[in-house]
């Protein structure tokens, strides 16, 4: 959905997959309307690396057919409430990037609330997510 042609597009999304496959880093991506080409890609390039998919706004059904591939989850205040509530705990991340001047503790609250936790529970899980993801780089 940009003006940079669709090929270049895929020749460096590529080089940035084996950047993080040999970094041993996990990889945001930034994707409209392009899952079945990142899936292909994954699976051509063997990639082990997480991938975390930041502003998620798919739906449910999408993201059922993105976790058996190490795919992790990152929603802003813009989400889908089914994807969300379908994401796994453990594969869950929060963002606050969009154009918002709303604090991430009120993103925090709502998921909490539609997740059924508690506040403390969700901070918990947020931080066990980002340990997992980075724990061995700022370890």
């Amino acid at each position: 959905m940009c003006s940079t042609p669709y090929d270049l597009q895929l020749q460096v999304f590529r080089e940035e997959v084996e950047l993080s496959e040999q970094l041993q880093k996990p990889l945001f991506l930034h994707c409209v309307r392009a899952i079945d080409d990142v899936l292909h890609i994954r699976r051509e390039l063997k990639a082990r690396q997480p991938w975390i998919w930041h502003g998620y706004r798919g739906n449910a059904q999408q993201l059922q057919q993105l976790l058996p591939h190490n795919f992790y989850f990152s929603f802003g205040f813009h989400f889908n409430e089914a994807a969300l509530l379908a994401c796994p705990m453990e594969r869950l991340l929060l963002e606050t990037d969009e154009e918002t001047q709303v604090p991430i503790s009120e993103l925090y609250a709502q998921v909490a609330q539609l997740r059924q936790l508690s506040l403390e529970q969700l901070v918990t899980q947020m931080h066990q997510n980002f340990h997992s993801l980075f724990g061995k780089i700022y370890s």
